[in-house]
């Protein structure tokens, strides 16, 4: 359990270690998650989840009541269209005949038989139908009018993105990020989440917690948990009903990795947080104004780490000779929000507008200073 308030530095990301994704579009692929640049993002096409005995079941009715059970695994929309379609005609005694398939636009599954034929979704045990977006329920028998349309559009059950170190490593601090001055990407019933294992298996991972939305991004530290290294760590984008599918689905940066802290010192008052908006205004000839929209951030002066000793004061030397002025990390001023609002507030992804400066106090005591800006 860690109480400790100091600010916190992140940049030990171990996402570009073993990685592996759940679907990409081919101009906005997953790799962008580690990218330093926020301007590149990762769009994923739309992954849909089968687990054994948790969501692959599939219960319906063509004369008599059936269940099929479809292979788990990951699919795309059509690609799990047809996995179910295999699985109900490969059901001994049932028609044989049924179609289905998945429509990119409306992001809706459909049924159709050319039997009398009706699908139980009031049975539920390990069943598929939420994540193919019936929500509606109907029992046994169920002869339905075709085609049978699912009720809800699903374009994922969720996506994913994941690392392998090779070796447990320690995590401390999970982050999501969109587009530097970009709306949040999600719907209002969207999920993150962090998972850690020894092992790639994510059925019941010993780690397995929510990561918390705010306007600026996720962000959650493990402050809480006695035992976070793990080998393998996966971060999971659930949102189903997002209006525009898979296209509204943006992530600019995934961080899972260590931090670095202090124990004696931290950030000290009176650093300035500067809203920036470095647009251009032009006006025309007869009065008419122009606007060059360029992305805001925020920029963050006069930061002083004083009085800073001993270990402290090599590990800081060694980190800001890391990152100098070229390299973006994560700076979390209030880890334990004991004046904002949410972690999102004073927790950004920066990058030095300076070279820091270690100015000698008395004996091995230094005060150090920088000054940062939002990184894009």
């Amino acid at each position: 359990m860690r109480t400790n308030p100091s600010a916190r530095f992140m940049a030990n990301n171990f996402m570009g270690r073993g990685f592996t994704y759940s679907s990409q579009q081919a101009a906005f692929p997953a790799s962008n998650v580690y990218h330093p640049s926020r301007s590149k993002v990762w769009r994923p096409t739309g992954s849909f989840e089968l687990v054994s005995t948790v969501n692959n079941y599939i219960y319906f009715y063509d004369g008599s009541s059936h269940t099929a059970i479809a292979t788990p695994g990951s699919y795309t929309g059509d690609e799990l269209a047809a996995e179910i379609q295999t699985a109900m005609n490969a059901v001994p005694a049932s028609s044989g005949a049924w179609v289905v398939t998945f429509d990119s636009d409306t992001y809706k599954f459909s049924f159709t038989n050319i039997f009398l034929v009706g699908l139980e979704t009031g049975e539920t045990a390990a069943a598929i139908w939420d994540t193919i977006g019936f929500v509606s329920v109907s029992g046994s028998p169920a002869i339905s009018v075709q085609p049978i349309v699912s009720d809800e559009p699903r374009f994922n059950s969720f996506d994913w993105v994941k690392y392998d170190t090779g070796v447990p490593q320690v995590v401390t601090f999970v982050a999501v990020l969109w587009g530097i001055d970009k709306a949040l990407p999600l719907s209002q019933n969207a999920e993150i989440r962090i998972q850690l294992n020894n092992i790639d298996d994510w059925t019941a991972p010993p780690v397995d917690r929510l990561v918390p939305i705010t306007d600026q991004g996720a962000f959650l530290f493990l402050d809480d948990l006695d035992d976070t290294s793990y080998r393998f760590g996966r971060l999971t984008v659930k949102d189903p009903y997002n209006y525009l599918g898979p296209a509204g689905l943006e992530i600019a940066n995934v961080y899972i990795g260590d931090d670095q802290t202090m124990d004696a010192t931290n950030i000290a008052t009176g650093f300035t947080q500067t809203l920036l908006d470095p647009s251009q205004t032009l006006q025309s000839e007869d009065g008419a104004i122009f606007v060059e929209i360029r992305p805001r951030y925020s920029q963050f002066s006069s930061c002083r780490i004083m009085y800073a000793r001993g270990e402290e004061v090599e590990a800081l030397r060694q980190l800001f000779y890391d990152l100098g002025v070229r390299t973006p990390f994560y700076l979390s001023i209030d880890p334990k929000t004991q004046v904002s609002g949410d972690l999102g507030e004073l927790t950004r992804y920066v990058i030095n507008t300076r070279s820091p400066t270690f100015q000698h106090i008395i004996r091995d005591y230094y005060t150090i200073s920088f000054d940062l800006r939002e990184a894009f």
